[in-house]
């Protein structure tokens, strides 16, 4: 009985480790990428570019449901049982409401720049156009059922691999535009193919973890028609995601208000500074991808004990690095 806490607590620090190494890359490779950016555009140029992204993955945030949660919730006990009647609606479903939000979000962002991008946002024609069109990276946004998928498996090294990857994709292009003094539109192209890239490896690896786990001759076209019965599950989505939607307001809202009250050139020089104090977040706040399957399989059997086992272990640790931090 107890090397099943251990095992769990290693799952999840490892998880973990992952998920901050793949941060820890990621803020290296930035202080290059955003060095060649500012050469090349100027730092007027690079606070729009800023804006547009920002403004692109706020929209897509607020629209995002949270699928990945409900694939856990759900359809932890039917993938480790491999029971295909009852995982591929669930998935099917997910799948669905993924696309569902992409839709919205694209549309919901074309229309909020039309009718607020001068009066609310204060952007030239110019940058209304280029975002508009950026709006199209928001379909390739919604990674909810691959990374569910990644998480049921407890990969969260390809996670870790899949943005790495996507990383280097906008990194090699930044660095091409600083070469060939691109323009802010081919910055912004970079920037919607490191998103695209993202996708495309991490539906990949879900279709791949997928078909280990189920058979080789499982396929998505179905589980997209087949309609999900458990009584509740939009309501647990929508419940789940109202979180995110919070969270994007306040992580990519306040870029847009001082970019609407001062300017593009002091966004460029606020986003950078808070970038860097966002490579300081706590741990702590990392764990939560590990710990959402883990304590998953902990409520499919009923093993509350453990459960406590491993609450009270992961909250000594936490207490320990803050106090830590503090000394």
């Amino acid at each position: 009985m107890a090397s099943k806490p251990r095992s769990a607590l290693h799952r999840i620090f490892s998880n973990t480790g992952f998920l901050i190494s793949s941060r820890i890359i990621n803020a290296i490779c930035s202080f290059a990428y955003v060095a060649w950016a500012v050469h090349a555009l100027g730092l007027k140029s690079f606070g729009v570019l800023l804006l547009i992204t920002t403004f692109v993955m706020l929209v897509s945030d607020m629209t995002h449901l949270q699928s990945w949660q409900t694939l856990l919730h759900y359809g932890t006990a039917s993938f480790e049982a491999r029971d295909k009647r009852r995982f591929m609606p669930i998935l099917g479903y997910c799948i669905r409401s993924d696309m569902i939000s992409a839709c919205v979000g694209l549309i919901a962002g074309v229309v909020a720049i039309t009718l607020g991008g001068t009066h609310l946002l204060g952007w030239s024609e110019p940058v209304k156009r280029d975002a508009s069109w950026m709006m199209l990276t928001a379909a390739v946004m919604n990674t909810g059922w691959s990374t569910g998928l990644i998480r049921l498996c407890n990969r969260f090294g390809l996670a870790a691999l899949f943005d790495f990857a996507s990383t280097c994709v906008r990194t090699l292009g930044y660095l091409i535009g600083d070469l060939c003094h691109a323009s802010l539109e081919f910055f912004l192209l970079v920037w919607f193919l490191h998103q695209f890239a993202l996708f495309i490896l991490s539906s990949l690896g879900g279709l791949v973890l997928l078909r280990r786990q189920m058979g080789k001759d499982t396929r998505l076209l179905p589980c997209l028609l087949a309609p999900s019965e458990i009584s509740g599950i939009w309501g647990f989505t929508l419940r789940v995601s109202v979180n995110q939607v919070l969270d994007a307001v306040f992580r990519q809202g306040g870029t847009l208000i001082i970019g609407a009250l001062l300017g593009a050139r002091d966004v460029a020089i606020y986003r950078v500074t808070k970038q860097i104090c966002d490579g300081l977040a706590k741990p702590a706040q990392m764990m939560i991808p590990s710990l959402y399957p883990e304590f998953v399989r902990f409520r499919d059997s009923q093993n509350w004990q453990e459960l406590r086992h491993v609450a009270r272990k992961l909250t000594l640790v936490i207490i320990g690095f803050s106090a830590s931090r503090c000394w």
